[in-house]
């Protein structure tokens, strides 16, 4: 079943930004995160939906009816700043919205212990905002998102005020806590890690539109465009200039012996992921020798950073990132190998993908 359905919308303001003709289904019960680079109008999809802002065009329906006719008894929003009131304690500010509707006192005591318990803020429920960590705030304002009993919750950069540890604490426990409830979510992020984990589905967000939505694999594995194969995954692609040279591709400077469906001499980007790099050779590899300039522990890799070697006098040093599971040394030249079926071509005009 559709929990959201969005045609057409469009909200342009006079600085140019916003969304241009975006339509988007989401199902009941998916976790959907739109992912983009800041002014990409994730935030603005996420205010229309909302109801916070009106668009220019396009419309918006929520389960077979549009949301105007009932938006804030089936939405919830949680905010990046998270909005709770400093005078209130964070009961009184879970309790908050049910107040305004007249709810029965111990109705609402229950419904709110439940929110409380479900998003685990078992103590603290007398203390204040400016009394409680910052993990317990975030626990505070989805627990009153959730006390509505939404069927759609929003969520605009809801971790991004957090540490690294606590962000990747919550998320996991947010994961957890939107299958258990069934509820639909919708959250916006720029930490493409983030999204990558938590989605269900991820629609990656350009110049106020929808660059490609997939599952995280899928977006992953198969870019549509050079945008997203760069904007997502860290450390980030590489990328060479490319070209169909008769039976073989140049990437790089580089022939090897690949069928590409491109015209020879037409412009291209050839795009490896560091991962896809190794040190150990395996059968039908290409191979590209790196001259090493530094090395970094992740804990469970090493990132080691240099330039396309040999280095010629006609062209500029190419830079080169790979990931590899043993140490080497910088200042040394070494030899790489990676499975050309794991090359992202695309059309250098275009930044479409070509197969």
């Amino acid at each position: 079943m559709d929990a959201l359905i969005v045609r057409n919308l469009t909200r342009i303001f006079p600085s140019g930004g916003g969304v241009r003709d975006v339509s988007l289904t989401i199902s009941s019960g998916e976790f959907l995160v739109l992912l983009g680079p800041s002014g990409c109008g994730k935030s603005t999809l996420l205010r229309l939906i909302a109801g916070l802002d009106e668009p220019d065009s396009g419309a918006i329906e929520f389960a077979g009816a549009p949301t105007g006719a009932e938006p804030s008894a089936r939405i919830a929003m949680v905010f990046q700043n998270l909005a709770l009131y400093p005078h209130m304690t964070a009961f009184e500010n879970i309790a908050f919205g049910l107040r305004l509707r007249k709810v029965p006192s111990a109705e609402i005591d229950r419904r709110v212990r439940q929110a409380a318990a479900k998003v685990g803020l078992n103590s603290g429920l007398d203390r204040r905002p400016a009394e409680l960590s910052g993990g317990e705030r975030q626990r505070v304002a989805l627990a009153r998102a959730l006390v509505r009993e939404p069927e759609i919750v929003l969520m605009d950069e809801a971790l991004g005020s957090l540490d690294a540890r606590l962000r990747a604490a919550l998320r996991i426990e947010l994961k957890i806590l939107q299958r258990a409830t069934g509820r639909t979510f919708v959250y916006v992020t720029h930490d493409q890690v983030e999204a990558l984990a938590m989605a269900d589905r991820l629609a990656v967000m350009r110049n106020g539109q929808i660059e490609q939505i997939g599952p995280p694999e899928e977006i992953f594995n198969h870019p549509e465009t050079e945008f997203v194969a760069s904007f997502v995954g860290d450390p980030a692609i590489n990328f060479f200039a490319a070209q169909k040279a008769g039976d073989d591709i140049e990437i790089a400077g580089i022939r090897y012996p690949m069928a590409i469906a491109a015209s020879s001499g037409a412009a291209l980007r050839a795009g490896i992921r560091p991962a896809d790099l190794s040190i150990d050779s395996t059968q039908g590899a290409f191979a590209i020798d790196i001259a090493i300039e530094s090395v970094e522990f992740s804990g469970a890799s090493f990132i080691v950073r240099g330039t396309v070697a040999p280095e010629r006098a006609d062209r500029h040093k190419i830079p080169i990132c790979a990931v590899t599971s043993r140490r080497v040394a910088p200042g040394q030249t070494r030899r790489f190998f990676f499975d050309p079926a794991k090359i992202h071509l695309f059309d250098a005009a275009s930044g479409r993908r070509l197969d």
